[in-house]
């Protein structure tokens, strides 16, 4: 089995932070990272596309910053 880190994105808001994603990418190398979680669903992420696309390359950056090696998917 494996894992896949989840970022939360409800109403454009990371969960966990950036700074955090950050962190987070640094202690865990070469992880997939899913960001948002059907964002476009009202009871999970409940996410417009426009705060979606921001929250997405916040994160993105984030992560990456992190750790260069780690798979960010959508």
């Amino acid at each position: 089995m494996s894992y896949t880190f989840t970022v939360r994105v409800f109403h454009g808001v990371l969960f966990p932070s950036s700074r955090d994603l950050n962190l987070l990418a640094a202690a865990n190398p070469g992880e997939i990272w899913l960001i948002g979680n059907e964002p476009d669903v009202l009871w999970q992420d409940n996410t417009s596309p426009a705060s979606y696309v921001t929250a997405y390359n916040t994160a993105y950056h984030a992560i990456k910053a992190g750790d260069p090696t780690a798979r960010v998917a959508i």
